[in-house]
C-alpha cells in the first residue's frame, strides 16, 4: 500500500519538468549525495525530488525533502518509464540497460560511489547511456573518452568535479577514535563465486583474533544479499567483544574505530587511506574484474596504481605478520602521510569543494536544457 500511495504522491507533483531528481538504491548512498542535494534545495523544498528504493532512507529524509519511496520492483520500473524532470542524478550504473530511460527526463547525470577507475570493476557498458558524467579526475575522462572513441559511442559531457563522499568524510568523521589493535576487514563483492569472502573469510578472522586483534567485519552490501549464509556462519561462530559484524548503512563508525584496513579489492581502501592516513592491506587472492576485456583499454586502473604505490600487499600466509607491517607503517608515519597526500592530490580534483561545484554545474546544465 505504501508504494501505491507514494506513486500517487508522485503523480500529484506539479511542474515536474523543472524538478531536479535524485535516485538512490539504498540508505548506504545517502551520505554520497546529501550535501549536493541540500545545496540544490536551498530554501525551496519543492525543486528537488528524492526517489529511493529503501524504506529507511525514505523515513530518514521525507521531512527535509520531497521524497518518494519507489521500491525495487513494479513501481520503480513504472516511474522510471514516465519520469519527468530537468535531470536525474544517480550513482546507478548501466542506466538504459537495467532500467529504462524516460524520454521526459532531459538529462541523466552520473556521480561515482567509489574512487576506482571505470573499466575494470564495472561492467563494460556501465556509463555508456549517461548524458553527463561527474568525473573524479583526469583519469576518468581519459578512460571514458577512450571507450567512446574505441566503440564509436556518442560523446558525453564530462566534468572533472571530484568525489562528493570524500568531502563528506573529511568534514564529518572523528580522526581520534581508532585503536591500533582494531582491524576493519572489508572483503569486496564479486560476480565470481571464487572470492575471498566465500573461500577464506573464516580463516582470516580466526587468524586475526588469535593475534589479539579486534575484528570489525564489514561485508559489502551486495555480499549481504548474495553471500548471507557465509556471513551468518561467521556471526554465529565468532560474535564476541573481539568480533563485530557491521551491517549498518554507513561505514563511518567502522572506519573511525579501526587502526588499519584489510581487504582484497574494496574501493573503501582509498577512502580510508586518504581520510584517516592509516595502513591499508590487500590480500592477494581473486581479482575483482567485472569487465573481462578491461585490458583492451591499455590503461592501468587507478585502484591498481593505489595498491602498488600506497597499499601493502600480502599473501594469505602472511596475515600472521600483519602486526609487523602496521608497526613499520607508523615508524614512517610522516613519510607515509606525505606519500598518501601526493597520490590523492595528483589524481583527484576539487578536494573539499565538490558539492558547491556540483551545484553550480547542475544549475548551468539546467539552463542549457
Amino acid at each position: 500500500m505504501i508504494l501505491f500511495l507514494n506513486f500517487l504522491n508522485y503523480l500529484k507533483i506539479k511542474n515536474k519538468e523543472d524538478l531536479i531528481c535524485f535516485y538512490s538504491e539504498s540508505s548506504f548512498y545517502t551520505n554520497f549525495y546529501i550535501e549536493l542535494a541540500l545545496k540544490l534545495k536551498g530554501n525551496d523544498k519543492n525543486n528537488v525530488l528524492l526517489l529511493t528504493s529503501n524504506i529507511n532512507e525514505y523515513e530518514n529524509l521525507k521531512n527535509n525533502f520531497n521524497t518518494i519511496f519507489i521500491g525495487s520492483g513494479f513501481y520503480r520500473y513504472l516511474i522510471f518509464n514516465i519520469l519527468t524532470c530537468s535531470c536525474l542524478i544517480t550513482t546507478l550504473t548501466d542506466i538504459g540497460n537495467n532500467l529504462f530511460k524516460s524520454r521526459f527526463c532531459k538529462k541523466y547525470i552520473y556521480y561515482f560511489h567509489a574512487m576506482a577507475s571505470t573499466h575494470k570493476i564495472y561492467t563494460s557498458t556501465a556509463f555508456d547511456n549517461y548524458d553527463v558524467i561527474f568525473a573524479l579526475g583526469k583519469f576518468h575522462t581519459k578512460e571514458i573518452r577512450l571507450r567512446e572513441k574505441k566503440f564509436n559511442l556518442k560523446e558525453k559531457k564530462i566534468y572533472e568535479i571530484g568525489y562528493f563522499y570524500l568531502d563528506y568524510l573529511k568534514k564529518n568523521t572523528d580522526k581520534n577514535r581508532s585503536k591500533d589493535n582494531v582491524i576493519l576487514f572489508a572483503p569486496s563483492w564479486n560476480y565470481n563465486d571464487k572470492n575471498l569472502l566465500n573461500d577464506h573469510a573464516e580463516h582470516i578472522v580466526k587468524e586475526l583474533i588469535s593475534k589479539n586483534f579486534k575484528v570489525i567485519f564489514r561485508p559489502h552490501p551486495e555480499n549481504l544479499k548474495k553471500n548471507n549464509k557465509v556471513i551468518k556462519v561467521l556471526e554465529k561462530k565468532y560474535s564476541s567483544e573481539m568480533f563485530i559484524l557491521d551491517r549498518s548503512s554507513s561505514n563511518i563508525n567502522s572506519m573511525e574505530l579501526s587502526g588499519s584496513l584489510l581487504t582484497d579489492n574494496s574501493a573503501i581502501s582509498l577512502e580510508f587511506s586518504f581520510n584517516f592516513y592509516r595502513p591499508v592491506f590487500f590480500i592477494n587472492y581473486s581479482d575483482k574484474i567485472h569487465n573481462k576485456n578491461f585490458n583492451d583499454m591499455d590503461i592501468l586502473p587507478i585502484e591498481d596504481i593505489f595498491k602498488k604505490e600506497i597499499g601493502f600487499s600480502m599473501d594469505l600466509s602472511e596475515i600472521n605478520q600483519i602486526q609487523n607491517y602496521i608497526k613499520k607503517f607508523y615508524e614512517n608515519k610522516v613519510d607515509n602521510k606525505n606519500k598518501i597526500d601526493h597520490f590523492f592530490y595528483k589524481y583527484y580534483c576539487n578536494i573539499g569543494d565538490t558539492a558547491e561545484k556540483g551545484k553550480n554545474l547542475i544549475e548551468e546544465i539546467i539552463k542549457q536544457n
